[in-house]
């Protein structure tokens, strides 16, 4: 089932102005000028003591550190992501958004600083904890709110970028594809399975880029442009 962005603004939406236009400013937020609102708003979300304006502020945040230049920004942005996400925690502790925003925040802090000194900070812990809570809290994948299977991709995620010997290629895959098949429009997936298989499958993960590259895009725009530049890239590293 395809989810377009317009049925996402429209689960999203909120009664307050603020949040509507947040949720529509979110839809568009690879333009620059909608790009520099988001982050504005963010800011403001990120003062506040509401929690569906922090989850926001803290997704944001992940959003940026994401596709940051370099580690000394990504690390920058993930804290600062991480540390709005804990006061939605605290706000509301059982909220997924809230566990799941702040434990993204975390992995794109720990890419930043290393995964080693972050295993060594014992940041692993909270990032993996939290999101199997929320994998266990949406088990038919239903909360847009979490891209669906924003969980299952970060643990695919998390199996991948762990050094040996708790690195695992197969679980990587077990999740990625668990993830591809409850939602294969969402270009994100195929593209980190890609990364998993194209040290030992070079073929299988071309076939998952051309996925990505072919993709309708009409699930989440900004995000698929983005995954469609990585996928590009990735292709010329992959020797024929």
């Amino acid at each position: 089932m395809l989810f377009s962005a317009a049925s996402m603004a429209a689960l999203l939406l909120s009664a307050d102005p603020a949040l509507a236009k947040y949720d529509a400013l979110w839809t568009h937020r690879d333009d620059a000028q909608a790009a520099s609102e988001v982050a504005a708003l963010s800011k403001e979300f990120a003062a506040t003591d509401d929690y569906d304006k922090l989850w926001r502020s803290a997704r944001w945040y992940h959003w940026v550190a994401d596709d940051a230049p370099n580690d000394d920004e990504r690390k920058i942005l993930g804290k600062t992501g991480w540390d709005v996400g804990e006061k939605a925690k605290k706000i509301n502790p059982a909220g997924v958004e809230g566990k799941y925003w702040t434990s993204v925040d975390i992995g794109a802090y720990s890419e930043a600083v290393g995964v080693i000194t972050a295993l060594a900070q014992g940041l692993e812990s909270k990032f993996r904890d939290p999101i199997l809570e929320v994998v266990a809290a949406d088990p038919n994948y239903e909360n847009p709110n979490l891209d669906y299977v924003g969980p299952e991709m970060a643990i695919g995620r998390y199996y991948y970028k762990l050094p040996w010997p708790k690195h695992s290629d197969s679980k990587s895959k077990e999740w990625l594809k668990r993830a591809i098949k409850a939602h294969p429009e969402i270009l994100l997936a195929h593209y980190y399975l890609a990364d998993t298989l194209k040290d030992h499958d070079k073929e299988a993960a071309r076939k998952e880029l051309g996925i990505v590259v072919a993709g309708n895009e009409s699930f989440d725009p900004p995000l698929a442009r983005r995954v469609k530049r990585w996928a590009m890239r990735l292709l010329s590293q992959i020797p024929e």
